[in-house]
């Protein structure tokens, strides 16, 4: 698989972890590291601001939630349940394939959803 294909499934890996962590939108996800053959670990961090007015991590407050692809999967299913879109191109129907300088990124029709967006009963 594609790593563009990686970066779509770690918005349900993110969604996942936020739950197991009881982290709402406020925390920014900082690190993202792969730890076993089936599970990711993501440190989230609660950044503060100076007094310029931008975001700082030093001194911040971090979770670590360890995530398993089972629980990836779980939260895509869930997605697709409250949602009815396909949990792989997000209902769009399509999904990137490559990406060029002077083309920009390419995309093909989702093969799980044959295209449509939706998910299949």
């Amino acid at each position: 698989m594609s790593s563009i294909f990686y970066e779509f499934r770690a918005r349900h890996a993110e969604s996942a972890a936020r739950r197991a962590a009881h982290v709402d939108v406020t925390w920014d996800l900082i690190r993202l590291e792969a730890v076993e053959p089936n599970a990711v670990r993501m440190t989230f961090a609660n950044p503060r601001t100076t007094r310029a007015g931008k975001k700082t991590y030093r001194g911040a407050a971090t979770l670590t939630p360890l995530v398993t692809h089972a629980e990836i999967d779980a939260e895509l299913r869930t997605y697709e349940a409250t949602t009815g879109h396909c949990g792989d191109c997000f209902g769009k129907g399509k999904v990137p394939c490559g990406h060029s300088v002077a083309e920009g990124t390419r995309y093909q029709p989702c093969d799980r959803c044959s295209g449509t967006g939706r998910t299949k009963p």
